[in-house]
């Protein structure tokens, strides 16, 4: 069954509030709280567009699957990266357990990266001018 995980996401970015983050952020309460629990019906594409501009995410980073029992799908089938494991919790404790040195490691290879990111944009808005 393919289902919308918006918890996951507000957990990786820190959120510690999710249902008044969402509130401040403009989405209705009773949403907000069907979005938390799991509980939606359906999916505004509005709401779902300012939600993942807000968390910088993707509608394919929200969405969950979990494969009825025997089913028959081979394990090269594009769904399976849909299966998401439990990397939020061990997110959690790998940065509260990690040593100082190796937090600065990490630190330092993300500023990295969005540097490269950042010229990039930079390098194709040129090329479009």
């Amino acid at each position: 069954m393919l289902k919308y995980n918006f918890n996951r996401i507000l957990q990786l970015r820190g959120v510690k509030k999710p249902y008044t983050f969402l509130i401040r952020h403009g989405f209705p309460g009773n949403y907000a709280a069907n979005m938390i629990k799991g509980k939606h019906r359906h999916l505004r594409n509005d709401y779902l567009e300012h939600f993942c501009l807000l968390m910088r995410c993707t509608p394919n980073d929200l969405i969950d699957w979990e494969p009825d029992t025997g089913s028959a799908i081979d394990n090269a089938h594009p769904m399976r990266q849909l299966i998401r494991g439990h990397e939020t919790a061990n997110m959690s404790i790998a940065l509260r357990t990690a040593p100082l040195e190796r937090l600065i490691d990490i630190f330092g290879s993300i500023e990295t990266e969005e540097k490269g990111e950042a010229k990039e944009e930079e390098t194709e808005e040129e090329s479009e001018q």
